[in-house]
């Protein structure tokens, strides 16, 4: 058709580093080094890593009303527009953002580490007839991580089942586990009217999120905070 137009974008990447901010952290990171003597450790996704992104916009007039004479007379895109119908939409899907677990109420005095020891993968697989993961239960599968045990006394230290050691750090890596993806479709429906020679006034009606799909921020980090 006439004066339809049509993008398309997708990019497929990978960003690391060691540190993502100068001070501080993202919604997901981490803030710091955990051992300032091995920042290679500190090495992995950056916080602000989007596996893959997709784009896409389009815009095409309507072959009803005055748009539809203006079609068959037009000869570029602003006559085919001006005067028209015409309808447009956006849509976009990222996919989910870096995440590094942590453990909460940490006394590093007492022998724990900001980041757990992992024992599994940690992602979650969807359970069927359990709902909807990180809704009806957990983002990531809270048992593959065992928080760094701590020492009260030379006497009274917390046993590890499976054998670490207080006082150490946590061989829990920095950004290990994706969020949740994101994807956002908008529509408009817009009228053109022409007054005068050079003014134009547009009429829109747009729907955003049009098919009303949750977007999730990301999960709880300290994954003993939800036992």
């Amino acid at each position: 058709m006439k004066g339809a137009f049509l993008r398309f974008n997708y990019s497929f990447s990978k960003s690391i580093d060691d540190a993502s901010q100068l001070s501080g952290n993202s919604t997901g990171g981490f803030a710091g080094a955990q051992d300032s003597r091995n920042l290679k450790s500190e090495r992995a996704r950056s916080d602000f890593d989007r596996r893959q992104v997709l784009t896409a916009v389009f815009s095409t007039p309507l072959p009803f009303g005055r748009g539809r004479k203006l079609l068959r007379e037009a000869r570029g895109w602003s006559q085919a527009v001006v005067g028209g119908w015409q309808m447009s939409g956006s849509a976009s899907y990222y996919s989910g953002q870096a995440l590094t677990i942590t453990s909460a109420n940490v006394d590093t005095a007492l022998g724990e580490s900001l980041r757990p020891n992992r024992i599994g993968s940690g992602r979650q697989p969807e359970i069927e007839g359990a709902g909807r993961r990180g809704i009806d239960y957990p983002w990531y599968q809270l048992t593959s991580f065992e928080p760094v045990p701590r020492c009260a006394s030379r006497t009274s230290c917390d046993i590890s089942p499976n054998g670490f050691l207080p006082f150490t750090f946590g061989n829990s890596g920095r950004n290990i586990l994706d969020g949740p993806s994101q994807q956002f479709i908008n529509m408009a429906m817009l009228k053109n009217f022409r007054m005068k020679e050079r003014k134009n006034f547009q009429l829109r009606y747009e729907l955003f999120n049009i098919f009303n799909h949750p977007n999730f921020q990301l999960p709880e980090k300290q994954f003993n905070s939800m036992r």
